[in-house]
């Protein structure tokens, strides 16, 4: 499959998507081969995601005095404003030169997550990725407008995880069983536009896996591109109202590496670009390997075990600068470094 896979949900709206067996092979081919296909006509309001959108502008249009009121990494629990060069993975997740990478990644974000409240034990345990989530208040509606799409959006993501069990021909409630409270998070990214110079490829986001179960990402511009089987990167087509989904680290592991978390990354141009990702993700404290039930008969489990939280926050300390500073200082602790190459890279460039 050289192309990313195109699938209409509007001929799936009327049944159970898990009843309707030809989306059903179609999604579980493109897990298989490449792991990434695009929904035209998901179930997710257009009206909303405009709405998202225009106050993702807004507030990246906000002076950098007020959004470094929010900023990342003063919060406890990933929340925030994420400002340019704040992540930076270089040429790949974990490189070692990635601090001194020149030009910077240049993109800023702002961050939401599943949110508990203050007083949930996890988060006071200091669990990251749980908690309340932060605001900004010069702008109205945006936390309704946010919350909402961060929720309607997720509950799409429910659907996508049962078809993929149905897919897989395992329980259809496998998946979701282990995301009673989950570490979701959606990101509100803006990649600033760069001056074009004949030759040079700017990095909006280094080369990087997902380390979560899958990631559902509307997008409004070009850049975004995946290394394919062939070694090649292929650009990935962005539709008008449509989301993208590629499968992340840990359905690649529960699945024995049937389905591939595919190495991707965003250029920069002359344009600027917006983009919505949404990581779908089990429990902090859940155990992810293999599933017995998906390792061939003769075959063996190919990944180690390893609790999701602890590698998403693992995972995050190769690119977040702020969250390198507290590793170095022995206040997080994490199961790899963040100058280690992730495990789940499959390139060397």
């Amino acid at each position: 499959m050289s192309n990313i896979p195109i699938f209409d949900f509007a001929s799936v709206k009327n049944s159970s998507p898990c009843e309707n067996l030809k989306f059903v092979q179609n999604v579980d081919e493109a897990c298989r081969d490449i792991g990434f296909f695009v929904i035209k006509n998901p179930p997710i309001d257009l009206k909303l995601i405009n709405k998202t959108y225009a106050l993702a502008r807004e507030f990246f249009s906000l002076p950098d005095s007020i959004k470094m009121n929010y900023y990342i990494g003063h919060q406890a629990n990933h929340r925030g404003y994420v400002p340019p060069g704040e992540e930076q993975y270089g040429q790949v997740q974990g490189d070692p030169d990635a601090e001194t990478s020149v030009p910077r990644e240049l993109k800023e974000g702002f961050e939401i997550g599943t949110y508990t409240h203050c007083d949930d034990l996890d988060f006071l345990s200091g669990v990251r990725f749980l908690g309340p989530n932060i605001w900004p208040k010069e702008i109205p509606n945006f936390q309704l407008t946010v919350e909402k799409y961060f929720l309607q959006t997720l509950k799409f993501g429910e659907t996508l995880i049962r078809v993929f069990a149905k897919a897989l021909k395992v329980d259809e409630n496998i998946f979701f069983n282990m995301m009673r409270k989950p570490i979701s998070n959606l990101r509100l990214l803006h990649y600033q536009a760069r001056e074009a110079r004949i030759g040079q490829k700017y990095i909006g986001i280094g080369p990087h896996t997902d380390s979560e179960c899958f990631t559902i990402l509307s997008t409004r511009g070009t850049g975004l591109q995946i290394f394919n089987r062939d070694e090649s990167w292929v650009d990935v087509p962005s539709v008008e109202g449509g989301v993208i989904v590629n499968i992340g680290d840990t359905l690649e592991v529960w699945t024995n590496g049937a389905y591939v978390s595919p190495q991707h990354r965003v250029l920069s141009s002359t344009k600027q670009r917006w983009s919505l990702p949404l990581f779908v993700s089990p429990d902090y404290f859940q155990k992810i390997e293999p599933l017995p039930q998906l390792i061939s008969i003769g075959s063996y489990p190919r990944y180690a075990p390893f609790i999701a939280g602890p590698h998403k926050l693992s995972e995050y300390a190769k690119g977040f600068r702020y969250l390198k500073n507290l590793a170095r200082k022995g206040l997080i602790n994490l199961e790899t470094q963040p100058n280690e190459v992730s495990k789940f890279t499959k390139l060397n460039i």
